[in-house]
């Protein structure tokens, strides 16, 4: 949620995108789709200081940064544990 503006930013998980709510008008304003070969989106994180969207998916592993002005993927990294789970 942004603190110097109206908009709320949410995983669309089922069709791979971030949604642009604004809290003012109660709507969707945008939807941003996240990279093709990646697929349920979770964690969300808002770093508004630098305009940047932060989340990570399941299938396909990755970290993805969105610009939070724009919705373009800026960029993505692979992470580890792709098709295996990791014990502590």
């Amino acid at each position: 949620m942004e603190k110097g503006g109206s908009r709320l930013f949410v995983n669309i998980t089922a069709e791979n995108a971030v949604g642009v709510m604004d809290r003012n008008q109660l709507a969707l304003t945008a939807k941003w789709p996240i990279p093709g070969d990646t697929q349920q989106n979770l964690p969300l994180f808002f770093d508004e200081p630098d305009h940047r969207l932060l989340l990570t998916t399941r299938k396909m592993p990755k970290l993805i940064v969105i610009d939070s002005d724009t919705g373009k993927v800026t960029a993505q990294r692979a992470l580890p544990g792709h098709g295996r789970r990791h014990r502590l």
